[in-house]
């Protein structure tokens, strides 16, 4: 097991890029858009793992509404909640301040995956790629 203390790692590479235009609210630049979650990564850009289930298309999926509410799925779970984006700071930082879901067990990649939606601390947004940064510090 990887201590993660010691690495900093980028959650998901997505695709799916929908609807996201420079012109959005400054305060909530993700609105309106959709991401797949592709791979777990560290910054480096190393391919960690692939998320399990390979074939399934409805799982790990984040969909940013409006005024800060967000809806998705992990492997088992439809997932809710709200996030918060701070675009004062050079590295933008995002945090899901609550995520809600339904509780039938996780499978697979699952409860890694919630877990870390909980740690997500900044992001960086390039073309059509979404990277979600967290570790264990929050730094």
């Amino acid at each position: 097991m990887i201590k993660s203390a010691y690495f900093k790692f980028t959650i998901i590479t997505l695709l799916s890029f929908l609807n996201f235009s420079c012109e959005k609210d400054s305060v909530y630049p993700l609105e309106g858009t959709k991401w797949k979650l592709q791979s777990f990564s560290n910054t480096n850009g190393q391919v960690l793992t692939f998320p399990k289930p390979e074939d399934c298309f409805e799982c790990y999926v984040l969909n940013f509404g409006i005024k800060g509410q967000w809806q998705g799925y992990s492997s088992t779970n439809v997932l809710n909640g709200k996030y918060i984006v701070d675009n004062t700071k050079s590295n933008r930082s995002l945090r899901f301040s609550e995520i809600n879901g339904t509780e039938i067990n996780e499978l697979f990649d699952g409860f890694k995956y919630v877990q870390s939606l909980k740690t997500v601390h900044s992001y960086e947004l390039k073309g059509n790629q979404l990277k979600l940064f967290y570790d264990d510090k929050g730094n």
